[in-house]
């Protein structure tokens, strides 16, 4: 009876892009008997007919394609509003763009993977790193330096080679190339399990945009990928604007004094005084 409902008001509404009258559908999860969860609210994109066997006899039953919107509640007030009367007044922004134009915004799971601003910035004893870095690769020339001990701690890793600083005239937007391999123990053969990169480096202490991103994937080609490393933060914009669209991963300056603090970079909680020194040496 359920889904007889659900294909009468698709045919009615959703099949004829008659908006304004078609109900929402709102998705639940029972994760125990007697409990149930919101899980979204969404549209009927499509309705299918499908069969399949079963113990030989075949069996006919509907599929619902739903598109989940982007939002994270919705009003009851507005439900029972539109269930009992058919006015359309009260819903989520969402829902109101989609009536108005039939745009979908849809839910993007990449939301769980939004860092906060304190979630990438380093305390206790991986803060006095991150201190000791910036200062011991102050001005001058403390953006070159980051980008020497980024590719010292690269040459570090045994699934990183080829690493190579690109000539300080060379393309704006990328600091170093080399490559990653995928498997450190290859067990494919002739198969060839390593991946292209091109990383930028920003040693500051304000916070990185969306634009400098961008600027860094558009220089990153077919089947290559992206790294970003900083001393300080994403904005949460540009996060969003990454995850949803360029191959970049990013490094904040958590990130990166946790990965100098498991290398032989590092004396304790300082950077070493003899890596300062190459460093130094690679400028001159």
């Amino acid at each position: 009876m359920g889904n007889l409902w659900v294909k009468t008001d698709y045919c009615h509404t959703y099949a004829q892009d008659n908006r304004s009258d078609a109900p929402p559908v709102l998705l639940f999860e029972m994760p125990e008997s007697g409990k149930v969860t919101f899980k979204g609210l969404c549209i009927l994109n499509d309705l299918r007919v499908e069969r399949h066997k079963d113990e030989g006899k075949t069996v006919v039953n509907y599929l619902f394609d739903l598109a989940v919107l982007d939002t994270d509640s919705v009003s009851l007030e507005w439900i029972h509003r539109k269930a009992r009367t058919g006015i359309d007044a009260g819903g989520p922004e969402v829902w109101d763009k989609w009536v108005e134009d039939g745009r979908v915004r849809r839910y993007s799971i990449w939301k769980d993977n939004i860092r906060t601003i304190s979630s990438q910035q380093p305390t206790g004893r991986y803060q006095e790193l991150l201190e000791d870095v910036r200062r011991k690769l102050d001005n001058p020339s403390k953006g070159k330096k980051l980008e020497i001990l980024v590719k010292f701690l690269m040459e570090g890793m045994e699934n990183f080679s080829e690493v190579e600083l690109t000539p300080s005239t060379g393309d704006r937007g990328v600091d170093l190339t080399g490559r990653i391999e995928l498997f450190t123990d290859p067990m494919l053969g002739e198969v060839d399990t390593r991946i292209d990169f091109k990383a930028q480096v920003k040693n500051r202490g304000d916070s990185i945009s969306g634009v400098e991103l961008s600027r860094l994937a558009s220089r990153v080609d077919d089947g290559e990928i992206g790294l970003f490393f900083t001393t300080s933060h994403y904005t949460r914009q540009a996060q969003e604007e990454n995850l949803s669209t360029y191959p970049v991963r990013l490094f904040s300056g958590m990130d990166l004094v946790e990965m100098l603090a498991q290398s032989d970079l590092t004396d304790g909680y300082r950077l070493s005084d003899s890596v300062v020194t190459e460093i130094q040496k690679s400028l001159s």
